[in-house]
């Protein structure tokens, strides 16, 4: 996004799409449609929908045609959001666990800066502490996907932490 304020104008210019979509559904008499929508987030223009099998079938109608909505449904019981994969269980509860898609690339990205660039050191290790937190608090299953995590942020930046 080219300018600091381009996440809130799109954050405000979706929003005003989906208050007009759902003040036509109260006036029109569809509060029960309108309540199907209630487990609706977005998040700039990440959109997550839970128990609501109607909103594909009501996305041409809150948004314009000119934007492009891509599916990103796993499977029934399984979605991604943001990164944060979410998952139904057999009992039917939501089941998180932290999601990549760079995982999904067929190449590696370096996400970690190296030492031995012109940086402080300090960002660096708060980066690789950061990754830990998000490992530590994204996950329903905390001890094993946090080691999970913690052993391949360890593989990931193990030459990029040795300087000599």
């Amino acid at each position: 996004m080219g300018t600091n304020c381009a996440p809130l104008l799109a954050d405000i210019f979706l929003y005003s799409f989906e208050a007009e979509f759902i003040k036509s559904l109260v006036s029109e008499g569809k509060r029960y449609l309108a309540s199907d929508f209630n487990f609706t987030y977005r998040y700039i223009d990440d959109v997550l929908s839970i128990n609501n099998p109607k909103f594909a079938d009501y996305l041409s109608s809150i948004y314009p045609s000119e934007l492009e909505v891509k599916e990103t449904t796993e499977t029934n019981n399984s979605a991604s959001y943001l990164d944060i994969m979410l998952c139904y269980d057999t009992d039917g509860h939501i089941n998180t666990s932290l999601y990549d898609k760079h995982d999904d690339f067929n190449f590696s990205i370096t996400n970690f800066p190296f030492l031995s660039s012109n940086i402080p050191s300090s960002p660096a290790y708060g980066v690789f502490i950061s990754h830990l937190i998000r490992y530590a608090r994204a996950s329903t299953k905390k001890y094993t996907d946090f080691e999970l995590g913690v052993f391949q942020i360890s593989f990931s930046v193990k030459d990029m932490f040795v300087t000599d």
